[in-house]
Parts: structure tokens; sequence; C-alpha cells
């Protein structure tokens, strides 16, 4: 479950905001770590927009903004916010996944659209996503290409997961080749309420709300 972090924005102002991401958390890294804030009207919907990010990954301190001709554009009342953490699991590509075992990339069962990944060691999980290219030689009737395509996966354990092909095998059988990859996992850090109040303060153009 995501932190609770409330916002109050001026609206008509500069905003900016500072929070921090794995303070106190040794092992907490930016590296392949990419961040979206937005600003919704109704929770988890309606009108939204993005704030502005600057990383400070030597702080674990990410600011927030939106300049002022956004904030002009705000309704009074109480927004919505999020911020979301993508993180690239950055594995080692399986080159040529299975070569070294005489092309056992992939197992199909007849009639059946679950393919199995035979990767050693994938260290995957259930939430991520795999990323196959160039797949060839492959069982259960698939021509070249077939599998090719980013796959929600399922786990099998440490050595197999397996995903859904766009269309049934016709023999049970094990083979194959494919580069594959995994791609982004995404986790919400932080949500809130945001209260947008009306432009009520003589501040200048540029001073900043936070």
């Amino acid at each position: 479950m995501a932190a609770q972090n409330n916002l109050m924005i001026e609206a008509g102002t500069d905003y900016e905001s500072i929070v921090y991401i794995g303070v106190g958390d040794a092992s907490y890294s930016f590296t392949n770590k990419e961040f979206r804030a937005t600003l919704n009207a109704t929770y988890g919907g309606g009108t939204h927009l993005s704030f502005s990010i600057k990383e400070d990954s030597a702080n674990k301190k990410i600011t927030l903004s939106l300049p002022q001709n956004i904030t002009a554009t705000l309704a009074s009342g109480i927004w919505y916010w999020d911020l979301i953490e993508n993180e690239n699991k950055s594995f080692l590509v399986a080159d040529q996944l299975g070569s070294g075992a005489g092309g056992n990339a992939f197992t199909t069962v007849s009639g059946d659209a679950t393919v199995e990944v035979n990767w050693t060691g994938h260290g995957l999980t259930s939430d991520d996503k795999a990323i196959i290219t160039s797949s060839s030689s492959l069982p259960g009737g698939f021509a070249n290409g077939a599998l090719d395509g980013t796959k929600t996966i399922t786990i099998v354990d440490d050595n197999n997961f397996t995903f859904e092909a766009g269309g049934t095998a016709n023999a049970s059988a094990t083979a194959g080749f494919a580069n594959v990859n995994s791609t982004f996992k995404t986790s919400r850090l932080l949500e809130g309420d945001v209260l947008v109040t009306p432009y009520v303060t003589n501040r200048t153009d540029g001073e900043a709300s936070t």
C-alpha cells in the first residue's frame, strides 16, 4: 500500500514540493528507476496533469513542480495525486535462450495456448513482463516470430515461466530459440489528497507555493 502524503496548492502560483524516497533504507537505489507523478481531479481517474520531476538520487529526493499557468487552471477543492515508480529490472538478456541446450527455449502442450519459457535463473516475478524477440524454430506449430512481443507472465519456478500465445499449439513439444528481456515493474510509492485554494496572497510572479 502506498504511503499517504497530502499536498496544498495555491492556484495561480508556481508550485514546488520535495518528497524523500527510500530515506533510511540503505538498499534503496534510484538506479534503473523512472518516476511519474500526476494530479487527478478524481481518485484514480478524471482530468489529470503531470508534475515535472527533478531527481536528486544522492539525497534520495524528488522535487515536484507545476508552473503558474497550470495551477491557475485548477478548480478550488480537493484533488488527488500519486507518485509512481517504474523499475526496469535489468536482468541479463537470455541471448538466443535455450541454444546451449539444443534450442529448448519453449514448451507447448497440444491444444493449449499456454507456452512455457525455459530460462535458467530468470529472476523474474509474476508482476514483471517479458519481452520476447527473434523467436524461431518453435514447437507446437508456431511460425517463426509468432511468440514475439511483450508478455504478461506467470512464474512456474526459478527456471520457468509461462505466457498465453495468440493461438493454440498443435503438438506437445520443447524447442526453439529467442532473445528475452524484462520490462518495467510499476509501484505506487505515494498518494494523497491535494487541497487547491484560490489565489489569495500577494506573491509576485515566479514565487512558489508549497
